[in-house]
């Protein structure tokens, strides 16, 4: 089996598992964006992961690039440069997300199909973490270069722009749709945005910068 056929397959369990507690579990739609986040940030903790792993596993240069810090120019790791950017947006997001599972709508505000029950989000955020422990662990197997490591980031971080953006849309379709109709949709569209990344080509692997060896003293 392929590296993508495997991230296909994990995209596919991992969407599945929403779709079965909606269908089966009856689990409410604030719960279910509540767990949208805890992905996204057991996804960008398991980057960050994956990608100080690379870096001490074979001490690439490659690592390393110039960022601004303070308005001086500062050489810095991927991982803390990503970690910086995508920490920040996820932090904005969590306000977001726990703003419409908390905040009462006339609507649907005693609706059990909207309002966030913390024990589902308690359970289900044990199955994501196991999923994350998966997925970082056939990462790190198939990803050996900084720009596959690059690619990965870009994933992460545009799947937490793109979840702020299909939640907001569920949002506008929550009045015509109501809660489940809504989540539905969302997870949906969210389902065939992982497979359709998880299924994209990875670029060609280049050779790594390795670190060069201390120099010996002479001996005398």
């Amino acid at each position: 089996m392929t590296p993508r056929s495997v991230r296909i397959l994990l995209a596919l369990a991992l969407n599945g598992a929403y779709l079965a507690a909606l269908l089966y579990q009856q689990v409410s739609a604030a719960t279910v964006l509540l767990l949208f986040w805890v992905e996204n940030a057991l996804g960008i903790g398991a980057h960050v992961a994956l990608s100080e792993a690379h870096w001490f596993r074979t001490r690439d240069r490659s690592h390393y690039s110039e960022a601004r810090v303070n308005g001086k120019p500062k050489k810095m790791r991927h991982a803390h440069q990503f970690l910086i950017a995508a920490g920040a947006f996820l932090f904005a997001h969590g306000i977001f997300v726990l703003a419409l599972a908390t905040l009462p709508f006339d609507q649907f505000g005693n609706d059990p199909a909207w309002k966030a029950n913390w024990s589902d989000v308690g359970y289900g955020s044990l199955l994501l973490i196991g999923f994350a422990i998966l997925g970082w662990l056939h990462d790190r197997r198939s990803i050996a270069n900084v720009s596959e490591i690059e690619l990965h980031a870009s994933y992460h971080f545009g799947r937490t722009i793109g979840l702020q953006v299909i939640i907001i849309f569920g949002m506008i379709m929550l009045s015509y749709f109501g809660p489940f109709g809504m989540v539905l949709t969302v997870v949906a569209v969210k389902t065939m945005v992982d497979v359709a990344v998880a299924g994209a080509r990875r670029p060609e692997r280049v050779p790594m910068r390795r670190k060069p060896p201390p120099s010996k003293a002479r001996r005398r």
